[in-house]
């Protein structure tokens, strides 16, 4: 029997799906030498996506009007925050129904992965000798799912079919078939049109660092998403950084 929980489950795992395949995110990270610091935020979804989730929402929101729809949940969001050792949220909103902003402090960066387990080491490491501090992310097949430690939902049936395939490496032009399968002749483009933005700001001087751009005391790493949905090759990025 379907019920409307089962219901529910589904859509929002199609909304997962489509937050990670269908946007623009941009993170600013703050840290201090002492692993402190904070971050923000900001998703942008593209508007043929929100008519799509919405259209889904409505079958079984409790909302009288369709544009009262919390497509991002931003109380789960900020709960799933504050339980995260040290953080703490400073401000969430979603201004429209496209747009989510977080903003989070965190007393220690290595500390804020602790929930995700041992496994997460081998993806995002820190080390620190006379006085510089290394951040390192690795992300390959292998450790692909180490990677869903941090996102729960990308272990769903639904998503895993979509995400990388750790045994074969699959063409760009044949995952975008994927995606406009499951999502319709937008997909495509909109995977295409997507990327992350990461800029990183020490609070000290950046001596070197790994795929991205040195602008300041700020490294800025920009990621096509097709990379990540195929992972056909690893993404490494690192930053060494100490006081000024």
């Amino acid at each position: 029997m379907v019920t409307m929980k089962k219901i529910k489950s589904l859509i929002m795992t199609l909304l997962a799906l489509l937050l990670f395949t269908s946007c623009q995110v941009r993170q600013d990270v703050a840290i201090t030498l002492n692993g402190s610091g904070t971050s923000d935020l900001t998703v942008e979804l593209q508007p043929v996506f929100v008519y799509y989730i919405l259209d889904l929402a409505e079958a079984f929101s409790d909302k009288d009007k369709v544009e009262d729809i919390d497509i991002f949940e931003i109380e789960e969001i900020k709960k799933q925050i504050n339980a995260r050792p040290g953080a703490s949220v400073k401000k969430i909103s979603s201004p429209n129904q496209q747009t989510l902003k977080v903003s989070f402090q965190f007393s220690d960066i290595e500390k804020l992965l602790t929930p995700v387990g041992e496994d997460i080491l081998d993806i995002i490491s820190f080390t620190s000798t006379q006085g510089k501090k290394k951040m390192h992310f690795h992300l390959e097949k292998a450790n692909y799912t180490q990677f869903t430690g941090l996102f729960p939902f990308l272990t769903n049936p639904v998503f895993e079919n979509l995400a990388p395939q750790v045994d074969e490496d699959i063409p760009a032009s044949e995952y975008l078939d994927i995606i406009e399968f499951a999502m319709g002749e937008a997909g495509p483009g909109a995977v295409l049109a997507s990327e992350i933005e990461v800029t990183v700001t020490v609070n000290g001087r950046i001596v070197s660092q790994k795929g991205g751009s040195i602008k300041g005391n700020s490294v800025v790493f920009k990621i096509p998403l097709l990379r990540v949905c195929l992972l056909n090759q690893p993404l490494d990025f690192e930053i060494v950084y100490s006081e000024k």
